[in-house]
């Protein structure tokens, strides 16, 4: 069992913190609103970013899936550009867990993180630098970095970024392969699966996002997707309630209070 097992631990899903001269992605500012107010209310003492917190479109490999690709060095300067946005919304992050009195704070990286990784692995002269955890200055903020795919165990709830199981019913196939209760995003939707065993119980919440939900590469399709953001109370034994509440018009509620971003 995870030392980190007791208290109270509030969860970011996908923000896709961007330039506003991309499309493809940024965050909800009402939802963005709704999560930073809530975690003031909350006062956890454990904070947890689940991944994508950046889209990292200046690296994307769909970006310049029809088109070649330009010189590394334009990449470089759009990727630093980019990386001012996605800093300037994890300062927001951090100055409400600094007013909540949030002591503990880690980022789970997410496959839109993964993509900033690639460029290094193509690219082998780049120097660290440019790795997600050094554009955003984790260790400065005092963030403590996942890789991408790994479960992070918090009691018996272990967290990590999502994607490993999908379809239609993915919280049920976590349960189903893992064995094990865990907590995701990466699939923008909040969905939730229970199963009971002869050794006991487990589940698998998948907590929504904080973006835009208008994405020109959906064509107009609708989706399942909604604003959601996570709290898990941890006791010592290991054992956690979870609470995955709705943001419904820029409106929520938080321990009977409403929240309006």
């Amino acid at each position: 069992m995870s030392k980190k097992s007791s208290g109270t631990m509030f969860v970011i899903p996908d923000t896709h913190y961007t330039s506003p001269k991309y499309d493809e992605g940024g965050i909800d500012a009402r939802a963005e609103s709704c999560i930073l107010q809530a975690i003031e209310v909350v006062k956890p003492n454990i904070g947890i970013h689940i991944g994508d917190a950046g889209e990292w479109n200046s690296v994307s490999h769909w970006r310049w899936s029809r088109q070649r690709r330009p010189p590394l060095q334009y990449v470089l300067d759009e990727l630093q550009e980019e990386a001012e946005y996605v800093n300037a919304g994890m300062d927001r992050i951090d100055t409400a867990f600094d007013h909540a009195g949030t002591t503990e704070r880690e980022l789970i990286m997410g496959n839109h993180e993964l993509w900033v990784d690639n460029l290094i692995e193509e690219n082998h002269h780049l120097r660290k630098d440019w790795a997600p955890e050094n554009l955003l200055g984790l260790r400065k903020r005092g963030w403590k970095r996942h890789k991408y795919g790994k479960y992070v165990p918090f009691g018996k709830l272990s967290l990590y970024h999502g994607g490993h199981y999908t379809g239609v019913n993915h919280t049920r196939s976590h349960t189903q392969n893992l064995s094990a209760s865990v907590m995701y995003g990466h699939t923008h939707d909040a969905q939730k699966a229970m199963i009971q065993k002869l050794g006991g119980w487990h589940g698998a919440w998948s907590i929504g996002c904080a973006c835009t939900m208008n994405k020109p590469f959906l064509r107009g399709r609708p989706t399942n997707w909604s604003h959601n953001f996570a709290v898990v109370h941890l006791e010592k034994n290991g054992l956690f309630h979870v609470e995955v509440p709705d943001i419904v018009d820029g409106k929520c509620y938080v321990y009977g209070k409403k929240i309006t971003g």
